[in-house]
């Protein structure tokens, strides 16, 4: 009786075991995607479980498998979840809930390759827009030229724009840039017909200008009235191409010497409100070398930046302004740097341009570069996290290192003049240069002094 007794107790346990293990199937009923884009290296192999995050609603779904699918094209393989990236350009790959098959999610894959000139137009329009003529991708410094087609009789193009920059139109729906050593973005706004406010007049601040070569970039700004005015500036150098170059934002230009020389830079809203100024660039000092460094490593859309493993790493990510001769001869050291930046969450999020990101809010970082001259000067641009920021400049092998007031052949650079990295800034290249001159030498360290990261989007090498 007894053993009859143990056994049904030892019956009822294991039932009552089984049963806690027992999980309940929890159906997704919604589906997203962290990034809607993702880039991947050309001929790299890849799993798109593995670079693909994606969310499912509610939070205690037990069914998140799904299949992965994509349209015949020539940019990737895909078998099972695997990509094989075989051209550049995008391609689209789909997630479909595999519970659920109303869930779908499309994802752009950008296959890139980090050693070419070759880079994306990435567009942002709204659909009552076509672009004709338009590819994906163009080697830098080639024309990139393509046609509006609006298909709203309703509406009218507002702006054209390239990374901010206003485009001006060839004729009423043509247009061309020249592209740059990066990623861009076209973007195209619409508006209502009826609703455009013309301009009635226009000055330009200042009216005259003197640039030097080699020294600091100047801005002229368009004073327009009414302020609110529907018509975009369109600037141009009606004389002297070959003396300025000019980067334009809306109602500002920057303008950049070249050589010595005369020329003009003209701003048009419309053919009875217009304006010119005056250029006149002279040579910079004798014996005075300057050569400047941009700095190319895009996010894109990724919120993680990327710390560079090898110097050879950041050395690649300098890019020689113009037909120089380069100074930069190698990267010696590196300790803490990313490729990019970001910050912020959801509305102010911001995602990096082409920058360089030193230390974190945790360690200092530096890089040390090797040169073959002996420089006693350097402008940095960029940004800044905190206005609090400091870093010290000038030679590795100074002592100064490891203690401050040795041989004094650095300096310790207070960054309140820089601006800090925010939404606005990085969207409308909001960036500022700082000026620092040093004992003279050619193994030069930059690094970050109290955890305040540091962003670099170019570097001027100076020797006076």
């Amino acid at each position: 009786m007894k053993a009859k007794q143990i056994f049904s107790l030892v019956s009822v346990f294991g039932v009552l075991l089984t049963g806690c293990h027992q999980t309940t199937q929890v159906l997704p009923t919604k589906m997203t995607v962290t990034s809607e884009e993702i880039k991947v290296i050309l001929n790299s192999e890849r799993d798109l479980n593995d670079i693909v995050t994606l969310k499912f609603e509610p939070k205690n779904t037990t069914e998140k498998n799904v299949t992965w699918s994509s349209e015949v094209n020539e940019i990737l393989t895909l078998q099972g979840s695997i990509i094989q990236a075989n051209k550049i350009g995008k391609a689209k790959v789909t997630a479909t809930s595999v519970a659920n098959k109303n869930l779908k999610k499309d994802v752009i894959i950008k296959v890139y390759d980090p050693n070419s000139n070759q880079y994306f137009v990435n567009v942002d329009k709204p659909e009552e827009v076509q672009l004709i003529g338009l590819q994906d991708t163009y080697l830098a410094g080639s024309l990139v030229s393509f046609s509006i087609q609006l298909n709203n009789p309703q509406k009218e193009i507002a702006n054209v724009f390239v990374n901010n920059l206003i485009l001006s139109s060839k004729n009423d729906m043509d247009y061309e840039f020249l592209m740059p050593f990066n990623d861009v973005t076209l973007c195209v706004t619409t508006q209502d017909k009826g609703t455009s406010i013309a301009a009635t007049s226009v000055q330009l601040n200042p009216s005259s200008l003197t640039l030097i070569v080699g020294n600091e970039d100047a801005t002229i700004h368009a004073i327009v009235e009414p302020s609110n005015t529907t018509e975009s500036a369109q600037w141009s150098i009606s004389e002297g191409n070959d003396v300025i170059r000019i980067q334009t934002l809306q109602n500002q230009v920057t303008v950049h010497a070249l050589k010595a020389g005369n020329a003009k830079i003209k701003v048009t809203y419309n053919s009875n409100v217009q304006a010119e100024c005056a250029v006149t660039v002279q040579s910079k000092n004798d014996g005075e070398l300057s050569v400047k460094y941009n700095i190319v490593y895009d996010l894109g859309t990724s919120k993680v930046a990327k710390k560079i493993d090898t110097p050879t790493e950041v050395f690649d990510t300098f890019q020689l302004v113009e037909d120089e001769n380069p100074i930069l001869s190698s990267i010696s050291q590196i300790e803490n740097i990313y490729g990019g930046g970001y910050g912020g969450r959801n509305d102010t999020a911001w995602y990096a341009g082409n920058m360089l990101k030193l230390g974190t809010t945790s360690v200092n970082g530096s890089l040390t570069l090797e040169l073959n001259t002996a420089i006693q000067r350097i402008k940095i641009t960029g940004y800044v996290s905190d206005k609090s920021s400091k870093i010290r400049v000038g030679n590795s092998l100074s002592t100064d290192w490891n203690e401050e007031t040795d041989d004094n052949t650095t300096v310790l650079v207070s960054c309140t003049d820089m601006e800090e990295a925010t939404k606005t800034t990085i969207e409308m290249q909001q960036t500022a240069t700082i000026t620092i001159d040093f004992a003279a030498t050619t193994s030069l360290k930059i690094a970050t002094t109290n955890k305040k990261p540091f962003y670099i989007t170019a570097i001027e090498f100076v020797t006076l």
